[in-house]
């Protein structure tokens, strides 16, 4: 933390006084702005390289993360957004939930092995992987998920589909547990 001395009898002293707390102000809105473009740039670089890494997502996914500016006047605000043809598939994953006519979807498609989060006969991740089913339906399970009678909430499910892999939502949690550091970096000069 930084002080300023003065003598509050003495007018140039004040004067003084003012005048660094100006240069102070000036120093801290640049601050700010570095401090914001770092964090945003951090989260940029940690959720690109979460796309590259991302599993059943094959060699060089077809994302780009990068960052937008937001900034209005003096308040500096980056916005990391990221595109490409996989960009939700490797986020969120294939999902296990759609709308209800998934069945008919799938025998239109010549699949009926075809469900909710699933490639049909092939599948992502052929061993599988589990969710937890996270509404109360009467709607019927999808092929391959178990007995019929597992129709309630809160139950284990069973998908071959591709899990979410969450490098936006990674890079935001890294880059809040880095917020510290960085702003050591920025601000102690």
């Amino acid at each position: 933390m930084r002080t300023v001395e003065f003598d509050p009898l003495n007018l140039s002293s004040l004067k003084a006084a003012v005048k660094k707390l100006e240069e102070e102000k000036k120093r801290l809105q640049v601050n700010t702005w570095l401090f914001t473009r770092e964090m945003a740039e951090y989260a940029r670089d940690e959720a690109q390289m979460g796309f590259d890494m991302a599993e059943n997502a094959g060699p060089d996914p077809d994302v780009h993360v990068f960052l937008n500016d937001k900034s209005e006047g003096t308040k500096p605000a980056y916005a990391v957004t990221a595109r490409g043809t996989q960009t939700l598939f490797i986020e969120f994953g294939t999902g296990v939930l759609s709308n209800d006519n998934w069945a008919e979807r799938a025998e239109l498609k010549g699949d009926p092995v075809a469900g909710h989060g699933e490639y049909g006969r092939r599948g992502a991740d052929p061993t599988g992987w589990f969710y937890k089913r996270e509404y109360q339906g009467s709607a019927p399970l999808p092929a391959g998920t178990g007995p019929s009678y597992l129709t309630g909430k809160g139950h284990l499910m069973h998908t071959v589909g591709q899990h979410a892999q969450s490098p936006l939502w990674n890079a935001k949690n890294k880059a809040r547990n880095e917020l510290e550091r960085i702003a050591r970096e920025v601000f102690d000069d």
